[in-house]
């Protein structure tokens, strides 16, 4: 089976809409197909609702006594899956040191969605980037930059994220806006 990794905050529904039919959750199972969602012991509930309307089969992986998802857990949900697509969402996964901890391990990735990526630096986004074959940068490159303390690390670009460069380079051909926006 496929799978995809998405890296959401609290609060993103409409993104996460756009993303059940960006990867073609509706059509799949309009056609039979199995798509299944493991989610993590943190998600928001705003996050589960979207994969829970689509039909999708949704597997919860719980939080292991010492804190963090159930790794056991987590493992047999990815490796037992007979579905024509996965999709995992964990917000463990959502900050750098969730990225390279025992959570994904060496796992690549199909898609990352990268949320708030107007927010982040560009080296926190490398992580993900490198373990994926396809990303989305998700948020508004004209709110809020990464926050940089050091004046010296912001005059040498840090101050600049990934997204606003390659919206900066690019311009609209790489960029979608939605439609309707949430707010909690």
């Amino acid at each position: 089976a496929d799978h995809a990794v998405i890296f959401t905050g609290s609060g993103a529904t409409a993104g996460i809409n756009r993303l059940v039919s960006l990867l073609g959750v509706t059509d799949a199972i309009a056609s039979g197909k199995r798509v299944r969602v493991v989610i993590g012991p943190y998600e928001h509930h705003s996050n589960i609702l979207p994969w829970r309307e689509s039909g999708a089969e949704i597997v919860a992986i719980h939080e292991q006594a010492s804190g963090g998802p159930d790794l056991g857990l987590l493992e047999a949900a990815l490796r037992d899956s007979d579905a024509d697509l996965t999709i995992c969402t964990l917000s463990a996964a959502s900050n750098i040191t969730g990225i390279t901890s025992d959570v994904l391990g060496q796992r690549r990735f199909d898609l990352a969605v990268i949320d708030e990526a107007c927010q982040s630096t560009e080296p926190a986004c490398w992580l993900p980037l490198l373990r994926a074959n396809r990303v989305v940068l998700a948020g508004d490159h004209c709110q809020l930059p990464p926050t940089i303390i050091s004046p010296e690390a912001a005059e040498r670009g840090l101050a600049v994220s990934l997204m606003e460069r390659l919206v900066g380079r690019y311009g609209s051909q790489i960029t979608r806006r939605l439609t309707v926006q949430y707010r909690m």
